[in-house]
């Protein structure tokens, strides 16, 4: 598989991991608005909705295929570094944590109604990490324009403010937009198919001399 195919794949993973969260933020925003803290105590959480559920776990996936996909396409071009590696191994931990979490309260919902803070939490928490350092290696690698990976950087700092159970899951909305414009960009594969594999003959040709 070439450079520009990866490019391609990963963005339209991209693309559609964020419009999955997109439509699950506003989807959930929709719902009666649930509890935080102590207010738990006398108030319900938020309802669930197995299309905001599935929307999140399609998206999730996406997501895992998009970095990956990038990641790759870095490490062919020797831009990878340790700090993308660790990015993209805290995005796929992420996406274990929570979908375990999701996958058990599914199964048994009102047993992990208070245990769902335990996978939530970090599984966030790993995601913005990772998706930080993604985008910190995306800034380095000038593969994408720096704005791409400002983006991707200020929209993963702006996800550790997300709760589901708020009008703070419409801040799940611009980390999906970040992510369609990351798609976007890397759909265009016209020059970065040339400069990919200008990259890939530069190295062939050197092996071989």
């Amino acid at each position: 598989m070439t450079e520009s195919t990866l490019s391609r794949a990963a963005g339209w993973a991209a693309i559609v991991s964020g419009v999955c969260f997109a439509v699950s933020a506003v989807r959930a925003a929709l719902l009666p608005t649930g509890c935080v803290g102590d207010e738990c105590l006398s108030h319900p959480m938020r309802p669930q909705s197995a299309l905001v559920n599935v929307l999140y776990a399609a998206g999730a996936l996406a997501l895992l295929v998009a970095v990956a996909g990038l990641m790759w396409i870095l490490k062919r071009l020797g831009l990878l570094g340790r700090t993308g590696s660790a990015g993209l191994a805290s995005c796929g931990l992420a996406v274990v944590v929570l979908a375990a979490g999701a996958g058990l309260q599914a199964v048994a919902h009102d047993a992990m109604e208070d245990l769902m803070p335990a996978f939530v939490l970090p599984g966030v928490a790993l995601l913005v990490v990772g998706v930080a350092l993604v985008a910190v290696t995306v800034l380095r690698s000038g593969l994408l324009p720096r704005s791409a990976g400002a983006l991707l950087l200020v929209s993963a700092c702006i996800l550790a403010f997300v709760n589901e159970e708020d009008a703070r899951i419409l801040l799940l909305v611009p980390f999906a937009l970040a992510w369609v414009v990351t798609g976007v960009l890397l759909l265009r594969t016209a020059p970065l198919s040339r400069r990919l594999d200008a990259r890939s003959g530069s190295r062939a040709s050197s092996s071989l001399s």
